[in-house]
């Protein structure tokens, strides 16, 4: 870690105009120091109208980003600068008088305002300059932020009293990551913070969400574990999962997770994945559930063209408070194939249980084509899931995309999804909509989309629902 050695602050009394600077070496400049520099008086003026030390601070700084291609940024050094420029102008409050002691100034809350603040520009400053520059060397961090506007004609998919909202959505993300010959960690955090007109129909809403993920790779494998923490509103996770959800409230889960996986041969590969989900619910009359999960994977590898594969897998939950535990199982056979070079397909066939019912049918299917300038994914498939209902809800479901390429800036897309879940009542929702993105730049793209819903629940008949909005996201990667 860099650091400036002996930096002294002294009163502008003790070092009056820019004596402090040597004429035989007038940056003060130290080979041995790690940011070249050495026992330099830097002044800090407590008094508005002496700025000497500020010159100083930019010098000093401006002569280790040179000497240093790898140092300091430009960043690093306006702030440098700013930095200098805030502790001349709110410096005065810590100087002495001239008496040479220090006098309690006569509004305490500006000072304690002052004070605090100074502070937190301290910490950061020691943030930006001297960790920021450890981390660049070994980690990789990236940062992104996404502002949406929408408005929805009929968010709760209501059939009596259908009603309209415009909802601002915030969705703030950082992510850390270290990648080394054996061992890659990562972490992340993000929020989702959401304002709506009518809060009677959409609550405002300010979801956290993090992880944590490590994975070791070997000669012939990888062994990953990884935690998770979200909160997401109740009427769309259970949309989501098992298409119920009328009630918005807040689901909180938190998941620990595991994966290994080894090359038994050149051709064979065995995949194992655990997982431990705890699921709590606020708001709504869902239940609070605890989910354990794994599988396992062998994949055969025939040729360039063809690989088959067998899975199998077990899940269980368990509703919070109760003895009653549901086991769900199934086992597939299936076939990856690489039709062409812009073909791909899979196909999975088997059986599966569920406590309570006899075995039945399961299948899922995938089509992915990519083009030069369009790609088209098809997907069909049954979903077993545990859900806030206190059971396993089954749901087929089948989804499809489409995006073009108009230039090399902008895309066109078309989304649409079918559903049925199996319940007391089945429901069955379809979703179309059509989206267009620009790349603005690097660091900015604007996303503009509509969507049509409609939502057939037993005996009740179909409700729709239109949403149009665009979004603004906004991304930093290396930084």
């Amino acid at each position: 870690m860099m650091a400036l050695r002996r930096i002294f602050i002294k009163p502008h009394t003790q070092s009056p105009g820019v004596s402090i600077i040597n004429p035989d070496n007038p940056l003060g400049i130290n080979p041995d120091n790690p940011l070249g520099t050495i026992q330099c008086d830097f002044i800090v003026s407590v008094r508005p109208e002496l700025v000497e030390g500020l010159v100083l601070t930019g010098l000093v700084v401006r002569r280790a980003h040179h000497e240093r291609p790898n140092g300091l940024s430009g960043i690093n050094l306006k702030t440098a600068v700013v930095g200098a420029r805030f502790i001349g102008r709110f410096g005065s409050l810590l100087s002495p008088d001239e008496s040479g002691s220090y006098q309690k100034p006569h509004l305490e809350g500006e000072l304690q305002l002052n004070i605090r603040f100074a502070r937190w520009f301290l910490a950061l400053a020691i943030l930006i300059f001297f960790p920021a520059q450890t981390l660049a060397s070994s980690w990789q961090q990236s940062g992104t932020a996404r502002i949406t506007t929408e408005v929805d004609t009929n968010p709760t998919l209501s059939s009596t009293y259908p009603t309209g909202i415009w909802r601002t959505i915030l969705v703030p993300s950082y992510t850390l990551k270290k990648i080394g010959d054996v061992n890659e960690l990562s972490a992340g955090l993000s929020a989702q913070i959401a304002r709506a007109s009518n809060k009677m129909l959409s609550q405002d809403r300010n979801d956290p969400s993090s992880f944590l993920d490590w994975r070791r790779k070997s000669g012939t494998g990888e062994f990953g574990l990884t935690a998770n923490y979200d909160e997401v509103a109740t009427r769309i996770a259970e949309i989501n999962n098992t298409d119920l959800g009328y009630t918005d409230g807040t689901r909180s889960s938190r998941t620990l997770s595991g994966n290994w996986s080894n090359a038994l041969t050149e051709r064979s590969t065995l995949a194992l994945n655990g997982a431990y989900n705890d699921v709590t619910y606020q708001g709504g009359t869902y239940i609070d559930y605890v989910t354990r999960s794994g599988s396992m994977n062998f994949n055969y590898a025939l040729g360039k063209r063809g690989s088959p594969f067998i899975k199998m897998s077990y899940k269980d939950t368990k509703p919070t408070g109760s003895n009653t535990l549901t086991r769900f199982a199934s086992a597939l056979v299936g076939w990856n194939w690489e039709i062409a070079d812009y073909l791909d397909a899979s196909l999975q066939v088997g059986k599966s249980k569920t406590s309570g019912t006899r075995l039945a049918k399961q299948a899922v299917a995938e089509v992915k084509y990519t083009g030069q300038r369009s790609s088209l994914v098809l997907n069909a498939d049954r979903q077993v899931s545990a859900s806030g209902l206190g059971d396993f809800v089954v749901v087929d479901q089948i989804r499809g995309g489409w995006s073009y390429a108009l230039g090399e800036f902008s895309n066109i897309g078309i989304d649409s999804s079918w559903s049925r879940s199996h319940y007391a009542a089945e429901t069955t929702n379809r979703t179309s909509g059509v989206w267009l993105q620009l790349d603005l730049n690097s660091y900015c793209s604007m996303r503009a989309y509509y969507q049509h819903r409609i939502s057939e629940r037993g005996e009740v008949g179909a409700v729709n629902s239109d949403m149009l909005g665009y979004s603004l996201v906004f991304s930093q990667a290396d930084f």
